[in-house]
């Protein structure tokens, strides 16, 4: 296999582990104890996101950001592979801002397959020629 088919099968494996994320969240979110759902709500009621606004805008921005070079990468565009590494970077550095995170195990545990693709897409990037664009 080549490494530009593995690199591309990389990408969609990331963005599958991402929408399935979403969906375990959405659905295993009732299914927390209920000190947890107690917590969750009384996050909602604090409007803890409006409150800091000043991380949220940008959090999304980042969030499309990445999508953007994720899919620069996959159809490989020249400035598609700083910028995905730069939006990695950026976005794990913002992660310990985001405060506490209540999420099922489930939940959790597939949103680390799209951090092992992450990691997996940068090796490729940094560590082989995948990337040479003429």
């Amino acid at each position: 296999m080549s490494l530009k088919k593995t690199l591309r099968i990389a990408i969609i494996f990331e963005w599958i582990s991402v929408i399935l994320s979403l969906i375990a969240s959405e659905l295993l979110e009732s299914r927390l104890p209920t000190q947890l759902q107690e917590y969750l709500q009384w996050e909602i009621e604090q409007d803890v996101l409006i409150s800091e606004l000043w991380l949220l805008i940008p959090l999304i921005a980042i969030l499309l950001v990445g999508l953007i070079a994720s899919v620069g990468l996959f159809l490989f565009k020249p400035w598609a592979k700083k910028l995905y590494i730069i939006t990695g970077i950026v976005g794990f550095g913002i992660l310990p801002f985001l405060g506490p995170v209540v999420d099922h195990a489930l939940t959790y545990t597939v949103g680390e397959f799209e951090s092992v693709a992450f990691g997996f897409i940068v090796a490729l990037l940094l560590f082989t020629k995948v990337y040479d664009v003429k």
